[in-house]
């Protein structure tokens, strides 16, 4: 595939609100209103948010009686230990406003698509410009590869891509930061430096210590998503906390444009 086409397919996906991230988050209020009782079989877990828009904590929901106790759906499983657990029985009452229960649906489930079939298609940030892009390359010290360029210049600041939140991380103060307050793909580099000039620049977080990484040295950008809880530091070498590795960026960016889960690839490198 070749780049202009990339960038066309992941335009496209990104663009989508119902498909620019691994999971989206639909109101549970809206599904409720549209499947009725169904809706408790479609999802294991859900979240809340404050009416200010603030994220809260996501909350494993307890499978019914006679329910398996791992409920395929395309998320996370669900775990009897981990606490705090909620019931469909108490579901009502644990937030007097379902319009503030978000729950998780796999990118382009027909539920997603439905929900937000007249939102706004566009891309999640505003493009970075060639300035933005040169700066950035100044306060690493390193060019960025071109086609990570073009992704900056010609989608979007971030704002998509792999895992369930934030996607790729933006490059400029106006762009996508890590759990909306956090670094921004800059400001990680900076922070961790020790770890950026191993590694590479960190394109996105993956959750808790996580981060994809892609390599600024090594011919065709590799990315590799690297966990800061696998680096015996300071002692130990920075790479033992690599996880996974796809051999190039192209080939990262060209398996998510076609819905691919990377992180489903971690799962099977450990069985």
């Amino acid at each position: 595939m070749s780049h202009d086409d990339l960038i066309r397919r992941l335009r496209r996906r990104a663009y989508d609100p119902a498909r620019r991230h691994d999971t989206v988050w639909v109101p549970l209020d809206w599904l409720k209103r549209e499947y009725g009782d169904q809706v408790r079989k479609r999802f294991v877990s859900l979240r809340s948010r404050t009416k200010s828009g603030d994220t809260r904590s996501e909350l494993p929901l307890a499978p019914e009686p006679n329910e398996r106790q791992t409920i395929e759906t395309g998320e996370a499983p669900f775990f009897p230990d981990s606490p705090p657990i909620l019931s469909s029985a108490n579901m009502q009452s644990a937030e007097p406003d379902d319009s503030l229960w978000e729950v998780p649906l796999r990118a382009g489930a027909p539920e997603a698509i439905a929900f937000f079939r007249n939102s706004p298609h566009g891309p999640p940030y505003s493009p970075a410009s060639l300035a933005d892009v040169v700066t950035c390359e100044q306060r690493i010290g390193h060019p960025l590869p071109l086609l990570l360029k073009r992704v900056y210049l010609e989608v979007s600041d971030g704002g998509f891509g792999p895992g369930p939140e934030d996607g790729l991380l933006g490059i400029t103060p106006q762009g996508c930061r890590l759990g909306g307050v956090g670094p921004n793909a800059v400001e990680a580099y900076e922070e961790s430096r020790e770890v950026s000039e191993v590694m590479g620049f960190p394109i996105a977080g993956g959750g808790c210590t996580l981060y994809w990484y892609v390599s600024l040295t090594h011919p065709g950008n590799p990315v590799s998503l690297w966990d800061g809880s696998g680096w015996d530091y300071p002692e130990g070498p920075i790479e033992a906390g690599i996880v996974l590795t796809v051999p190039t960026l192209a080939e990262w960016l060209s398996r998510w444009s076609n819905g691919q889960d990377l992180y489903e690839e971690i799962d099977d490198s450990q069985q």
